[in-house]
């Protein structure tokens, strides 16, 4: 009796070994993710929403340490740093598919992406911001620690992203002859009407350009967006 008791015991603190072993396994599986750079690539399968894991390949949101490619994809990304700044190691855009990052909500102090690696902007890439209305509300602000490469054909483009027609504090003017928008300088005038304000730095440029004026029934186009690249390697 006493030897089959002996058994009983053993077995039962076999179990709990086993059991621990599981655990620490799970646990270890996870850091791994956490802490090893991968490669997560873009597929939008669900919709344009950076933050959704199911748009990427890797079944979750690309983590500080991941390398991201984005060439095609069902959708367009589009990441809202509404939240703060979002992390990745490296940025490859449109090496061979046309391919869109837009940038939401974002502004000139936390609200950026750092890439910690290099980006390249191939042949069919392109990265730019979701249009403004009547307030300032995005920008691209792109921290980069390694290197910055756009192929011919690439661009970093945010024409007509500012401030609405006729809207911004440079506005043209609205008068039967519409007039140009400001910002660093006035505005293009009219036959008898000034452009829009001057208004901002030429040196250390911070906010969207503004609307031209409408005339007549036609609306002027939008003032142009906001860019700010810090590249710590070669451009």
């Amino acid at each position: 009796m006493q030897k089959q008791k002996y058994i009983k015991m053993k077995l039962l603190d076999l179990k709990y070994i086993v059991s621990f072993a599981g655990m620490f396994f799970l646990i270890f599986v996870f850091s791994a993710r956490s802490s090893h750079a991968s490669t997560v690539t873009w597929t939008g399968n669900t919709s344009a929403v950076w933050s959704i894991g199911t748009n990427w390949d890797s079944g979750s949101a690309p983590l500080a340490g991941d390398d991201v490619v984005i060439n095609g994809g069902n959708n367009q990304p589009t990441i809202d740093l509404s939240g703060g700044t979002t992390t990745i190691n490296s940025l490859t855009i449109g090496s061979s598919v046309s391919s869109t990052l837009t940038f939401s909500n974002g502004d000139f102090s936390t609200k950026k992406m750092v890439v910690t690696g290099s980006v390249v902007v191939g042949a069919n890439g392109r990265i730019t911001h979701t249009a403004n209305a009547g307030s300032q509300a995005h920008v691209v602000f792109l921290e980069i620690g390694g290197d910055l490469s756009i192929a011919s054909g690439g661009a970093i483009n945010v024409d007509a992203k500012g401030f609405a027609s006729a809207s911004g504090t440079g506005a043209g003017g609205n008068n039967g002859e519409a007039t140009g928008g400001g910002y660093g300088g006035s505005g293009g005038i009219g036959w008898t009407a000034s452009g829009g304000s001057a208004y901002g730095s030429i040196t250390q440029p911070a906010d969207i350009g503004s609307g031209g004026g409408n005339s007549g029934g036609t609306p002027g186009g939008a003032g142009g967006g906001a860019v700010k690249i810090v590249v710590s390697g070669t451009t």
